[in-house]
């Protein structure tokens, strides 16, 4: 036997306590609980005056970015150079991001996938797989006539 079945033999490992005891457990859960809310501590004053510290602080920074916007200037913390721009686009991450779309798009003009010739001959209704000279057939900017002869 192991140490578990000499302590309690009769326990079973699946069963449930009593529903009835249960809820005692849980009343005297409740009102341990209880206690513990009525006596909470209040926050340490230092605590608390650096909070206020760090939140006023956050505010004149943010007023003296602002100060010049209210004038009708421009501001001085935004640099008109390299790092300015940057930091008007979003950093790096953005430029990034710009410069692989451009990449992909560049790529995706001189040399497309071979569904998508088939895919734009179904959706403008045309020849563009380069078997025929059609592709100078398509308008690209209808003019108001063309619109007139669908109703």
């Amino acid at each position: 036997m192991t140490r578990n079945e000499d302590a309690m033999p009769d326990a079973k490992l699946t069963s449930l306590p009593d529903p009835a005891q249960r809820t005692a457990d849980d009343a005297m859960l409740a009102g341990f609980f209880s206690a513990g809310m009525g006596h909470a501590a209040p926050p340490d004053a230092v605590l608390l005056a650096r909070i206020l510290d760090a939140g006023l602080a956050e505010q004149a920074a943010i007023a003296r970015l602002r100060e010049p916007f209210a004038r009708g200037g421009t501001s001085a913390a935004a640099p008109r150079s390299f790092a300015g721009w940057l930091a008007g686009l979003g950093g790096w991450g953005a430029v990034t991001g710009l410069a692989t779309a451009t990449v992909a798009g560049i790529w995706l003009g001189f040399s497309p996938p071979t569904g998508l010739a088939e895919l734009a001959d179904g959706v403008l209704g045309t020849s563009l797989s380069g078997s025929s000279g059609t592709i100078d057939l398509v308008d690209l900017l209808p003019a108001f006539e063309s619109y007139l002869t669908e109703g």
